[in-house]
């Protein structure tokens, strides 16, 4: 049983607890990416297409809407790309999960 003065959360409120804490200035900032890109299922999801692109030292990615502009080139899977991007915050509610996923803006560049 909790103290008189803990106070009681929902799994919901947690994750709008850690949602907020995240710098919302990074999510307005334009940055260049560089990773090798690992293709999704390349189905359409509301027109949004959803890949990611893989940190070449470290195992870690994030995942990237690669819609718009950039959808319908042809990638290769591992190919080394660089790019600018802008950050997205997306907190789904059933899974308590935030992530962090990162729009192509114009002028990717394949290395």
């Amino acid at each position: 049983m909790a103290n008189k003065e803990e106070t009681t959360l929902t799994p919901s409120a947690l994750v709008n607890i850690f949602s907020n804490a995240l710098s919302a200035d990074a999510t307005r900032k334009v940055f260049i990416i560089k990773g090798q890109y690992v293709p999704g299922r390349g189905m359409n999801y509301n027109g949004f297409y959803f890949d990611s692109l893989k940190d070449e030292i470290q195992r870690r990615s994030i995942t990237a809407d690669r819609s718009g502009t950039t959808q319908g080139k042809t990638w290769q899977a591992q190919q080394v790309i660089e790019c600018s991007a802008y950050l997205i915050k997306k907190v789904q509610a059933n899974g308590a999960r935030i992530e962090l996923q990162f729009t192509f803006l114009l002028g990717v560049h394949f290395r």
